[in-house]
């Protein structure tokens, strides 16, 4: 039980850190389309 409850919090953690990426990469696309402007 232990095992697996340590596997689905690293995923999950994972999944969090993934969602933060793709959220930075967004913001980073909307700062150069400003700078390009």
């Amino acid at each position: 039980m232990g095992f697996l409850f340590f596997v689905k919090k690293a995923l999950r953690t994972s999944v969090e850190e993934l969602k933060d990426r793709n959220k930075n990469e967004k913001n980073i696309d909307k700062e150069r389309k400003n700078v390009l402007q």
